[in-house]
C-alpha cells in the first residue's frame, strides 16, 4: 500500500481522487490513522489504523457513497475513544459479523467476491443452489456456530442428487474459505473442507447411425414450422461440438467462412476459436442475413440473439423419437465421433476448447477403435497359426 498524499478529507476532496496502477491510501490532516483507500478498481473505503498492543489494526469504516466522509471521521473518532479504553474495534466488528446470520454473510460474499470474479452462469448457479439448498437449512444459523457435521447432514440430505449434493459441497467450500481470509472464522476451520463427494454417474448417450438419421430428418421436417435461426443452431451445435452459448453468441463480424474460423472474446473457458468444418460452413452459408441484426443466430426480438433455443429442441428430439437425448448431448457426439474416427485427444480437445487435457480424456474409450483393428489382425494371424495342420506348423521358422 502507498501513502500518496494527505488532504482534508471531505466529500470534494474524497471526489477528485482518482485510481491508480496501484491502491492507495490518502490520509487525513486532522485526525492521524484515518484515511481513504484507493482501488485500481475506483472503489473508495474509509479506513482508521490503531495499534492494538505491537499490533497494527485496520478497521473499515464505510464505502465511499455508502457513508459520508463526515460519518465516516464520526466513526474514526469513537473508535478511537474505544481504543483509549482498552476496547479493539475491528475485533469487536468482526465478532458481531460473525454472530450473523451466514444468508447475510452470504450475501456479502456474493456481491463483493463472486459478482466480481465468476462468469454470469456460475454467478446464477451459486444463486440458484443458495436458495433451493443452502438458505433453507443453514441461512440462519450464525456464521461462526456452523460446523462440518452440520454441512455433513445437509450433504446426506442431498443424496438422491450426487451431482447437486457435491455442487453444494463446493459452493459452501469457496464460501467458507472466503470468510476465512475476511477473518470471520478461524483459518483451518472450514466445514466443508473434509465432506467426502458423492460418487456421480457420467452420462454418456451416444447418437447410432440410425438415432442420427432421425434427427437429420426431425430437422428436415422442422423447417416448416420452426423457426429457422433455431434449427441452423441446432445443426451447429452437432457439427462444431460447440457449446449452445458459443453457437448463440456467434456474431457475423466474428466470422470468417473463408478460414473456416469464428473468434470468440469469451466463453466458459476464456477466449475460444470454433472452427468450421465443411458441413458446418454449408449450414452458415445458408442461414439468412439480417441487416439490423449482428447475431448469425437471429432472435424473433430485433436486433437480438437467439432465446429459447431448448423449447425448440424439445420439439424436434420429440418429432425424432429422442426424448432422453439433451442439446448438451450434441457436443458429446461430435467429440465421440472425432475419437472413433482416430483423431489425436490433443486435437478433439482444441476444437471442443477444453482448457485442460484431462477434460477429453473421458472420450478416450471411443479412440481405441485403431487398436482393435490391429488386435484383429494379430490375433487373425495367431488363430490361423493355431487352427493350421501340425506338418505346416512345424515347417514355421
Amino acid at each position: 500500500m502507498v501513502v500518496l498524499m494527505k488532504i482534508t478529507i471531505s466529500k470534494r476532496t474524497v471526489d477528485a481522487l482518482k485510481p491508480a496502477a496501484v491502491p492507495f491510501v490518502a490520509f487525513d490532516t486532522k485526525l492521524a490513522a484515518f484515511g481513504v483507500e484507493v482501488r485500481p478498481s475506483g472503489v473508495k473505503s474509509y479506513r482508521l489504523w490503531y495499534r492494538r498492543g505491537a499490533r497494527l489494526r485496520k478497521l473499515t469504516l464505510g464505502r465511499h457513497g455508502s457513508i459520508t466522509a463526515e460519518e465516516a471521521r464520526d466513526l474514526a473518532e469513537k473508535a478511537l475513544r474505544a481504543v483509549a479504553y482498552g476496547r479493539d474495534p475491528a475485533a469487536e466488528k468482526t465478532e458481531i459479523r460473525a454472530a450473523a446470520p451466514l444468508s447475510t454473510i452470504f450475501a456479502e460474499w456474493l456481491d463483493q467476491h463472486i459478482d466480481k470474479k465468476r462468469k454470469a452462469t456460475t454467478r446464477a448457479q451459486y444463486r440458484q443452489i443458495f436458495d433451493a439448498s443452502i438458505r433453507p437449512v443453514l441461512g440462519s444459523r450464525a456464521l461462526a456456530d456452523i460446523s462440518r457435521s452440520d454441512v455433513g447432514r445437509l450433504h446426506a440430505k442431498l443424496s438422491d442428487r450426487p451431482y447437486w449434493a457435491n455442487r453444494t459441497i463446493a459452493v459452501l467450500r469457496s464460501f467458507f474459505t472466503w470468510t476465512e481470509r475476511q477473518g470471520l472464522r478461524p483459518l483451518g476451520s472450514n466445514p466443508a473442507r473434509l465432506i467426502e463427494r458423492f460418487r456421480e454417474a457420467k452420462r454418456e448417450r451416444l447418437l447410432t447411425t440410425d438415432e442420427l438419421a432421425r434427427l437429420g430428418a426431425a430437422l428436415k421436417s422442422s423447417e416448416c414450422v420452426e423457426w429457422p435461426w433455431a434449427l441452423a443452431a441446432i445443426r451447429l451445435l452437432l457439427l462444431t461440438g460447440a457449446r449452445k452459448g458459443e453457437v448463440l453468441a456467434l456474431r457475423w463480424d466474428r466470422l470468417d467462412l473463408v478460414a473456416g474460423t469464428a473468434r470468440l472474446a469469451d466463453s466458459k473457458t476464456g477466449p475460444k476459436t470454433i472452427h468450421f468444418g465443411l458441413a458446418a460452413r454449408t449450414v452458415l452459408e445458408a442461414i439468412p442475413r439480417l441487416t439490423d441484426n449482428p447475431h448469425v443466430i437471429c432472435g424473433r426480438l430485433k436486433g437480438g440473439p437467439l432465446v429459447g433455443l431448448p423449447k425448440t429442441w424439445e420439439r424436434v428430439r420429440d418429432r425424432a423419437g429422442l426424448a432422453d437425448l439433451r442439446l448438451h448431448d450434441l457436443r458429446h457426439a461430435f467429440a465421440s465421433s472425432a475419437a472413433m474416427g482416430g483423431m489425436p485427444l490433443l486435437t478433439i480437445g482444441r476444437l471442443l476448447g477444453h482448457s485442460q487435457p484431462s477434460v477429453t480424456d473421458r472420450y478416450a474409450h471411443f479412440s481405441s477403435s485403431p487398436l482393435v483393428s490391429a488386435a484383429d489382425v494379430v490375433s487373425a494371424a495367431i488363430a490361423a497359426q493355431l487352427a493350421a495342420p501340425r506338418g505346416d506348423a512345424d515347417g514355421e521358422a
